[in-house]
């Protein structure tokens, strides 16, 4: 299993959604927080399966609440430095 160290703009990126989320409703800011966490947990076992953006960079969707997770690898660490809502455009 690879190692997850999150960036400080990723850790502002969670409290941020949350946040917003939770103007409305405290419940569903829980659940996709949970969701999210478990997508980038998802990621200690198979980090090499999702989109790689460029040369150094991935991204993984959440698939509940669409979330994007970008992602570096570096050895056996997985450095997650954003996390933003998915537009489809």
């Amino acid at each position: 299993m690879y190692e997850i160290i999150f960036s400080e703009e990723s850790l502002n990126d969670i409290d941020e959604i949350k946040a917003f989320i939770e103007l409305d409703n405290r419940i569903i800011s829980e659940k996709v927080v949970s969701s999210i966490m478990n997508t980038i947990q998802y990621l200690s076992v198979f980090p090499q399966l999702w989109v790689l953006k460029n040369w150094d960079s991935r991204e993984i969707v959440e698939s509940v609440y669409k979330y994007k997770i970008r992602y570096k690898l570096i050895n056996n660490l997985i450095y997650i430095f954003t996390i933003y809502k998915y537009q489809n455009k």
